[in-house]
Order: structure tokens, then sequence, then C-alpha cells
């Protein structure tokens, strides 16, 4: 009777800690998937205040008056956004990482002694807006969840994918 006794006492205790190491992993995981959507958010709501027309054409007549500063800083900041939307492993937001370096590669080569320097200036300011106004759509879409942005952004049918495929 004691040997009985004894093992439902232990199969007891380790359902017990089975069931607190699986609540334990659960939170650990909901945690993750936080951190990592806060980081997808922060990507997409830096990348609207860091690309737009009014910061391209202070950067681009920054560099006319012969300033370096503001074109660097704001070529780190758009490294930077670029980093956070490569790692989200999501051809999506890989491929609008990619068009905003492009843009940065683009204004730090755009000269004056060019001859199309205002028609490649146009296209440029033409880019970021359409680079603009697809970020603030995404986030628009998404609400302030860092969870959720994990969700919308990892999952390949969410709603902000489907959007995104169409663009």
């Amino acid at each position: 009777m004691n040997k009985k006794r004894s093992i439902y006492i232990v199969t007891g205790l380790i359902l017990i800690l089975s069931i607190g190491f699986n609540i334990y992993q659960f939170l650990q995981i909901k945690r993750l998937e936080g951190l990592l959507g806060s980081r997808y958010q922060t990507a997409v709501l830096s990348g609207i205040n860091q690309v737009n027309e009014r910061e391209l054409h202070y950067v681009l007549e920054e560099l006319e008056n012969g300033n370096e500063v503001a074109y660097v800083t704001w070529q780190k900041n758009i490294e930077v956004i670029y980093t956070e939307l490569q790692r989200t492993n999501n051809i999506h937001f890989t491929l609008l990482g990619d068009l905003i370096n492009h843009v940065r590669i683009q204004a730090g080569e755009l000269s004056k002694e060019d001859g199309d320097y205002n028609r490649k200036k146009d296209f440029l300011t033409a880019r970021v807006s359409l680079i603009n106004e697809v970020l603030a759509e995404v986030a628009a879409g998404i609400d302030e969840n860092e969870t959720r942005w994990y969700k919308e952004v990892s999952n390949v049918d969410s709603k902000i994918q489907n959007m995104l495929k169409k663009i």
C-alpha cells in the first residue's frame, strides 16, 4: 500500500513539474515574440521617420552646402533600419530594407555636377515617397501590440503579408 502511494506522489510531482515547466516555456516564448515584434515595429516606425521627403531634402541640401554630417547621421540611421528589416527573415521586409538601403546609396552618389541631377533627385524623391507610404500602410495595419507585430511579420498568410504581396 505504501509503495502505491509513493508512486502516486512521485507521478503527481512529475505532473506538476511538467505543467510548471510548460507554463514557463509558454511565457518565455511570448516574451521572445514580444521582443522580436518590438524590434519589427521599431524598424518600421524608424523607417517612417527617416525615409521621407522632408528628411531626404534636408540631407541633400546639406550635402549641396558641403556639410556631410547630416548625410552621415542619416546614413547610420538608414543602416540600422536596413539591418533590422533584414533580420525579420521575411522576403517582403527584406526587399523594403534593400530599397531603403539603395536610396541611401543613391543619395550619397548624387552630385550637382551630374547633368541629370534634377531628374535623379525627383526619381529619388518619388522612391522615398513610395517607401514611406508602404511603411505607413504597414504601421497602420498593425496595432501597438508587439506580439501581434511578430505574428503579422512572421506569418506568410497575414493581412500585412498579403498587402505587401500586391505592392
